[in-house]
């Protein structure tokens, strides 16, 4: 890793995943939130698949 990177890890390992996720929103915006993130989302298991 980088050094910005753990700088950057260390920031966000030492957030709530409600701040992680607001972070991370505000940077990308909702194109975040799209079809492929849903996607990972499942085939990663966080969610059901159909």
């Amino acid at each position: 890793m980088s050094e910005d990177q753990k700088v950057m890890w260390a920031l966000l390992s030492n957030l709530t995943g409600e701040q992680v996720a607001q972070a991370l929103t505000d940077w990308y915006g909702l194109q975040l939130l799209d079809g492929g993130f849903m996607e990972h989302l499942k085939t990663e298991g966080y969610l059901e698949a159909e």
